[in-house]
């Protein structure tokens, strides 16, 4: 029976470094299935909270920071020098492998980690130096997310330069300019930003900048006012164009009911009804260290290609009914080299938890060849409707 790859996170420190302790020794834990999606990124916790936030105390993780390995009683080792470059690797590996929901993995474990020496890792793969797909940079993009809330100068330069290139995919300038106008930079640099949404060619990225300073201009949350007084002075210089509801959006709505402070919704549009990308926040009296109690969404490299995967494969569903076995056979081959190419996650985190669903055509074909089909096509015929 298939495993959907799912990943949990319900830290215990010993277990999980002595996971990823067997990991580096002995290579075949790596292939189960799925465990080998769940110890990179409870390690990565393990790592942010320790080495970035300093979230649990010291006595807690003696066991790990520094590392004694088994080889060399005496050798002691850094944990960030030992696991990160582990990861880079295993993301490496992924890459030529052709493993999607690898690469997906690795690239949101190290941005998790929350440490700075992710960023060589990255950096070859945005800005194009080494060859991976757009949505797999766009993935990098959104990873470090959570290093900028420790760094914003390190980070936010690079959002600003992957905006600022006119000719780079409109996803990844619309997810770079949000998380950097989030990092609340200087007014003079708003002020710019805001002007230059009257000499943009593309109306994904005007909407996601306007949205953004437009609802944190009207927010009253505390821990945003610096950024709301920056957003309201420079709102007047925004294109005055309305664009179409489909775009590229960034919403940011204050909420007091229940302990909720506030909610944020971010979409990037691929010239379809439905979105690519879609992340939902929600902040609470129980955010800790400016991170939302509540993310959920999900994020898929091309929503018509998904959109055609799911209505062959209902067509091949009635075509095995009719016992048409030819012409099923021929419809699951259909493109694909194209198929090879679809790449998305559907996610939810949380303080506690983290569940990540990676996925590519192969996984979703394994997905409908399970026992019960009728219950894949009821979900594929009510997001239809």
């Amino acid at each position: 029976m298939y495993v959907f790859p799912c990943v949990k996170l319900k830290i215990n420190f010993n277990f999980y470094l002595i996971f990823v302790q067997e990991m580096i020794s002995d290579p075949s834990v790596l292939y189960q299935t799925p465990v080998n999606v769940t110890a990179p990124l409870a390690f990565a916790e393990i790592i942010r909270k320790n080495h970035v936030m300093t979230y649990y105390l010291t006595r807690s993780l003696r066991r790990i920071s520094p590392v004694t390995f088994r080889r060399n009683v005496d050798e002691h080792i850094e944990i960030t020098d030992v696991y990160i470059p582990f990861m880079a690797e295993q993301l490496k590996q992924g890459l030529s492998e052709n493993d999607t929901s690898k690469v997906q993995i690795y690239i949101v474990a190290l941005g998790l980690t929350g440490h700075s020496k992710i960023l060589p890792v990255f950096e070859p793969y945005i800005e194009g130096k080494k060859s991976v797909s757009n949505f797999q940079r766009l993935l990098m993009v959104s990873s470090l997310s959570t290093l900028s809330r420790f760094e914003p100068e390190l980070i936010g330069p690079i959002f600003y330069k992957l905006y600022s290139n006119v000719n780079e995919d409109h996803k990844i300038r619309c997810m770079s300019i949000h998380q950097y106008i989030t990092l609340n930079p200087p007014l003079i640099t708003l002020q710019r930003i805001a002007k230059f949404t009257n000499d943009d060619l593309n109306e994904n990225v005007i909407s996601t900048v306007k949205n953004t300073i437009n609802s944190l201009a009207n927010t009253k949350r505390p821990e945003l006012q610096d950024l709301a007084t920056k957003a309201r002075s420079v709102r007047h210089l925004l294109n005055p164009k309305k664009f179409n509801k489909w775009n590229s959006q960034s919403y940011y709505t204050d909420l007091n009911h229940w302990g909720i402070r506030g909610l944020s919704v971010q979409t990037i549009g691929d010239n379809s009804v439905i979105p690519s990308y879609l992340r939902v926040a929600v902040n609470t009296v129980f955010d800790f260290y400016g991170l939302p109690t509540l993310e959920a969404g999900y994020m898929v490299s091309n929503i018509k290609q998904l959109w055609d995967y799911w209505k062959n494969e209902e067509t091949s569903h009635e075509l095995l009914k009719k016992s048409h076995i030819e012409k099923l056979l021929q419809i699951l081959q259909f493109k694909s080299e194209d198929l090879d190419k679809l790449e998305g996650q559907v996610f939810i985190n949380t303080v506690h938890n983290l569940l990540i669903y990676p996925f590519d055509s192969r996984t979703l074909r394994k997905i409908s060849s399970r026992k019960y089909p009728e219950f894949y096509y009821k979900i594929i015929l009510f997001l239809k409707t």
